[in-house]
């Protein structure tokens, strides 16, 4: 295998090299060929049987560096007519996970219609506002919305596009309660005027929509006077508590305030027993549940804030039987509702 490699003139090599040393690949004479040579840019001979460091380095290169890390979704639109039908998980249109327009009934865009319906007094549950918009030229509606009191939150303007329904929202998006809700005193006043011994359910906090649905649900079904939220940290009167109340909504006054243990101690002096839901506390079935009723639904995470439980007349739970710690706010809602309901028909029927 030695004698298949011609051997080269010593006298033309040491020429080359003494031509080309100290000069860049790109200036070699006119009319000499460019040989490869693997010891080009080497001025020492390497010992026998140890590779040049260009040669060992080059072993180690990977073969294409060009291709992007991580991972590569391939394009629909290059695929067969049956990959889409086949896997439409994979297909680009995936809906993203961000709030939609559902989340309300009604919705007004831009400056103009939100600035009408704040001078014509109409109620807002939210006004979403863009962060990069300047406040200097919404003055006037900022003004209007303090005043009304409505709920101001600061937005990216691509969740606000994501919530646009006619995509000219000017950096402006108010959000339309779908019921109205009733003040305070006015419920108060139209429960007892209805009957001696209402019940009232206080939710402290529940964010979830479908939680808020389901208890304004079960609520109006266990024939409850009224459900109060407040007005921070809460859901609101959006299209889906309206879809998860199952209509629930139109039948049963909804009272929203911003400070619920001041609610819990206007209701006090109306005569009506607080009664606060927590696992820990005794069960629900050896508590009076008749007569003027508040029974008050903690946060799904940490139940009952602290002013709240203080202001509660006590705490009443429900007793458990398997693995799992606690029930749904929903579901615990509905037990001590149904509760209730059993011991006052066992007293009407004493």
């Amino acid at each position: 295998m030695k004698n298949d490699r011609p051997k080269r003139p010593r006298a033309g090599m040491a020429s080359k090299s003494a031509g080309t040393r100290g000069k860049s690949p790109g200036t070699i004479r006119d009319g000499q060929a460019k040989a490869p040579s693997k010891s080009a840019g080497l001025r020492e001979k390497s010992p026998r049987g140890i590779k040049p460091d260009a040669a060992r380095t080059r072993s180690r290169t990977p073969i294409s560096t060009s291709r992007p890390k991580g991972r590569v979704y391939r394009d629909a639109s290059t695929q067969p007519d049956s990959f889409a039908e086949r896997r439409p998980d994979r297909t680009p249109e995936r809906a993203p996970a961000i709030e939609t327009a559902d989340d309300a009934v009604y919705q007004l865009e831009g400056k103009n219609p939100v600035w009408e319906a704040l001078k014509a007094g109409q109620a807002i549950d939210k006004l979403i506002i863009d962060t990069a918009l300047d406040d200097e030229s919404i003055a006037g509606i900022l003004g209007a919305a303090r005043r009304m009191k409505v709920r101001i939150e600061r937005a990216p303007r691509p969740k606000l596009d994501t919530l646009a329904r006619t995509g000219r929202h000017q950096g402006l998006i108010a959000m339309l309660p779908a019921a109205s809700y009733m003040p305070l005193d006015e419920l108060l006043d139209q429960a007892f005027a209805a009957r001696p011994d209402p019940v009232f359910v206080l939710l402290d906090e529940i964010q979830d929509p479908h939680n808020v649905g389901a208890v304004i649900r079960s609520a109006e079904c266990a024939g409850a006077s009224g459900v109060i939220l407040t007005e921070r940290r809460s859901a609101g009167l959006t299209a889906a508590v309206a879809r998860s109340s199952a209509g629930a909504v139109a039948h049963i006054p909804i009272c929203r305030v911003t400070n619920l243990s001041a609610a819990i101690d206007a209701m006090k002096l109306r005569g009506v027993w607080v009664r606060g839901a927590d696992m820990d506390a005794p069960p629900c079935y050896a508590e009076r549940l008749t007569g003027p009723l508040a029974l008050v639904i903690g946060n799904e995470a940490e139940g009952l804030r602290r002013l709240v439980r203080e202001r509660c007349d006590s705490l009443v739970g429900i007793p458990m039987r398997g693995k799992t710690g606690s029930l749904n706010a929903s579901v615990a809602a509905g037990v001590l509702l149904f509760e209730a309901v059993r011991q006052r028909i066992r007293e009407e029927r004493i």
